[in-house]
């Protein structure tokens, strides 16, 4: 039977205030779920639950999660300049991932192996300070952070909104290769539609902090049943004046060339 990082009935708060409700989201190993929303709607809460990283000012009121936990699924965050400290070096960082998940201190060879994993030169890296580094370097570690403790899951919560065009393919072509050599499972969770495309297998709409559809690409991108989906997919292509049908061909043909 395959692994599962799932969430059922899931309800978080912040005092009396509700901030998702009944929230069941899913991804088994090998496989990509994508979670879209509007910015606001529960996204990232549902994600720090996942990973047990909630802040002291949001509890769990009801529900149950499988497969996550603090140490048991490695995240990649958005504008990852801010989720390093500036006055350690990535060596640094490396080390303290080990050390609060109850490691030793890793190899060199290990480090080494593990950067070269991500497309990077260790020598080029290890001894920088984050704020030597461009941000596709830092989001490209964040990943190697991110699977260092060999997890079975990866929570993506919109990790290419800081990036170019380029960099946003480069860092969703990298995702796929981590996850086929590891078989990871990948919650992405963005706002983009085309990104959601080219990468999901199953896509949970998300609205209020409630999951209001869910389905694979090619019925929530294609032939949405809710009025919010449709109105999404209507604007994504309004902003971009690309129809759904394009991305998926794009997305094809960028597998086709080894990205």
């Amino acid at each position: 039977m395959a692994d599962f990082l799932k969430a059922e009935n899931l309800t978080v708060k912040a005092g009396s205030k509700t901030i998702t409700c009944g929230v069941s989201v899913s991804v088994s190993r090998g496989e990509t779920a994508v979670l879209i929303g509007e910015s606001g709607c529960g996204k990232s809460v549902t994600a720090a639950a996942l990973a047990g990283l909630l802040p002291s000012s949001l509890k769990v009121a009801s529900g149950v999660i499988t497969g996550g936990g603090r140490g048991k699924v490695g995240m990649i965050m958005q504008n990852p300049a801010s989720c390093f400290d500036p006055v350690f070096t990535i060596r640094d960082h490396f080390e303290e991932t080990f050390k609060s998940a109850g490691g030793g201190k890793p190899s060199e060879s290990f480090l080494k192996e593990l950067i070269f994993t991500v497309g990077l030169d260790a020598s080029g890296v290890l001894e920088a300070y984050p704020f030597q580094l461009s941000g596709g370097t830092l989001q490209r570690l964040m990943t190697a952070i991110a699977i260092a403790m060999d997890t079975s899951f990866i929570i993506a919560d919109e990790p290419s909104s800081d990036l170019d065009v380029l960099g946003q393919k480069e860092l969703l072509a990298l995702i796929k290769k981590v996850k086929k050599e590891r078989d990871l499972g990948i919650l992405f969770i963005t706002h983009d539609l085309a990104l959601a495309s080219r990468a999901a297998d199953n896509i949970f709409v998300m609205k209020d902090g409630k999951i209001i559809e869910k389905g694979s690409p090619e019925i929530i991108l294609k032939n949405p049943s809710s009025e919010y989906a449709k109105a999404l997919v209507k604007a994504n292509s309004a902003l971009y004046d690309t129809p759904w049908t394009d991305f998926r061909k794009e997305a094809a043909g960028e597998d086709a060339a080894g990205m």
